[in-house]
């Protein structure tokens, strides 16, 4: 903020004392004469009484003059432009219904001309009696319909054309002025008058005007809090409809089903997301960028979910998720290919992944939805790793654990399809295996972590769906696919995973044989257990043989 010229003199002033100051110091010095401060430093800093630095004195002053001549008016005209608001609103039945409204039309525009005619007078707070003048001129023309029993103005649609005429023209001063505070208190007046309208139509319509506006401001002027503020603003005006518009004396009720008002959400996110991909900030990532990216992603999440579940459109709530995690994916692909986007990518890859697993839970409910939620997480590693992001691997691993446990919990019984976990962890670990050169992230752990799930899970799941005697013979199966792996892949943890599964089986087999009764299973058993020990034993002793040869 720049200092009009008496602050600058009195600023001067002080800058020349303390070249005084510092003068006399030096004389001093020359002179050899006991310096004050000098003592006192030596001393310990001894406080000297009734003296005072030129610092203190200029920092205790300057906070003093702000005080007294910035502070005090701006509350002045607060306290000035409320006044007037009262003495409008008090009944006038001697006079005529036009003279109220012309004396607020005259004092506003009195205020909004002074900082033009007055440039000298307190040009630091030009701008808030232009915002002072603008509340008050929107004030008088919202008090000739809305505020009235007998308005003035009848037809509420001439009475919004005249607010959204002051909306604009505050918007004209605010842009000339090159000023965010009155920008953001014209914006705020554009929204309220949105929400004045009854037409849901008007409504939405209204709120993606003025969302395309603020973008083009904030690319404009590169007003980041600006474009904050409009977002939120944005959002919270559609859910004023939605509680059925309390603002216009409504009762406080849900709004149920206006299905086409879904689709402005969209509409919205588009919009507000475009600030970031019409004209790119190539210098990185910065903290509001993040910010508004993220709270437009989670007020348009949890707004359109409000609308869907709340609004009595249930049924389109697949639908509609579906579409926007397509919706945040797109996005969310393109900063990674413009920008390689780090924060950015994750932040809406998750929202889109966290709106199909909304679309996903709706439509195969608990506990059957954790499957299609298992094979998500297969989705979402593989884009992890064409991002290069460390912080969606590490999510996602956390996240595949809690659905498996909540599925053990939840789930009524498992079956054929519960595999499916198992499957996904040892596919998870291939691809993680497969492009660990990408890889950022030293992913050796989570591999293991992986495989060890699976190792553990599988013969689980076999034990509970397999008739008795069955599922030692199963244990095997799965031992032989994964020395097959092993010698496809030519990796040895596979092998370590075979050779762990079949001293499983062993153990499960030596049990079977003393606990079971039928005969048949335990001689199936043991048999099949020897033929395959066997055949491993051969296997190992011609890969031993191999080895030996390459080493002479």
């Amino acid at each position: 903020m720049e200092l009009n010229p008496k602050e600058n003199e009195v600023k001067s002033i002080w800058e020349r004392l303390k070249e005084i100051d510092l003068r006399l110091f030096e004389i001093e010095k020359k002179l050899e004469i006991e310096n004050y401060d000098r003592i006192t430093d030596e001393r310990g800093n001894e406080e000297r009484p009734h003296k005072k630095t030129i610092e203190s004195i200029e920092k205790d002053d300057v906070l003093e003059y702000r005080i007294g001549q910035f502070w005090f008016a701006k509350i002045g005209i607060l306290a000035f432009v409320v006044g007037i608001m009262f003495v409008l609103t008090l009944p006038h039945e001697d006079l005529p219904r036009l003279l109220p409204a012309a004396a607020g039309l005259v004092l506003s525009f009195c205020f909004l001309i002074i900082p033009k005619l007055f440039k000298s007078l307190l040009p630091q707070l030009s701008g808030y009696i232009v915002g002072g003048g603008l509340v008050l001129l929107y004030f008088t023309v919202l008090r000739v319909h809305f505020l009235e029993k007998d308005p003035l103005i009848e037809n509420a649609g001439t009475a919004l054309i005249l607010l959204n005429a002051v909306f604009i023209i505050g918007l004209i001063i605010s842009l000339k002025r090159k000023s965010v505070y009155i920008t953001n208190l014209s914006i705020l007046l554009g929204y309220l008058t949105a929400i004045l309208g009854e037409n849901p139509y008007y409504i939405f319509t209204w709120i993606t005007i003025i969302s395309a506006i603020s973008v083009y401001i904030k690319i404009k002027y590169k007003w980041e809090t600006f474009l904050t503020l409009s977002i939120f603003l944005a959002y919270l005006t559609h859910f004023i409809w939605f509680i059925n518009n309390p603002l216009l004396g409504h009762e406080l009720a849900f709004v149920t089903g206006a299905k086409i008002n879904i689709l402005f959400p969209f509409l919205y996110f588009i919009v507000f997301t475009s600030a970031y991909t019409i004209r790119r900030d190539e210098q990185g990532e910065p903290f509001l960028k993040i910010f508004n990216v993220a709270f437009n992603s989670a007020l348009f999440y949890f707004l359109l979910l409000g609308l869907t579940i709340i609004g009595n459109n249930s049924e389109l709530l697949g639908i509609t998720f579906t579409i926007a995690s397509i919706l945040l994916l797109s996005f969310s692909i393109f900063f990674w290919l413009k920008e390689q986007s780090k924060i950015l990518t994750f932040v809406l890859a998750m929202m889109g992944y966290l709106a199909l697993s909304t679309a996903i839970i709706y439509e195969f409910r608990i506990p059957n939805a954790f499957i299609w939620l298992c094979w998500q997480s297969l989705i979402v590693i593989s884009t992890a790793v064409w991002y290069k992001s460390k912080i969606i691997i590490t999510a996602n691993f956390f996240i595949y654990i809690m659905i498996l446990v909540l599925y053990l919990f939840l789930a009524e019984g498992l079956s054929y399809v519960s595999l499916s976990f198992g499957a996904v962890a040892l596919a998870t670990a291939r691809i993680l295996n497969w492009k660990r050169d990408r890889l950022e992230l030293k992913t050796e752990q989570m591999r293991n972590a992986y495989l060890i799930i699976t190792l553990l899970y599988i013969p689980f799941v076999l034990h509970n769906i397999m008739p008795e005697g069955f599922a030692a013979l199963s244990w095997m199966g799965v031992a032989v696919v994964y020395y097959i792996f092993s010698l496809i892949l030519k990796n040895r943890k596979y092998r370590w995973m075979a050779v762990l599964t079949l001293l499983m089986s062993i153990f499960y087999i030596s049990i079977l044989g003393l606990i079971s009764g039928e005969l048949i299973y335990k001689i199936m058993s043991f048999l099949v257990l020897g033929s395959v020990l066997i055949a491993v034993s051969v296997l190992y002793g011609r890969m031993k043989n191999k080895q030996s040869a390459k080493n002479e």
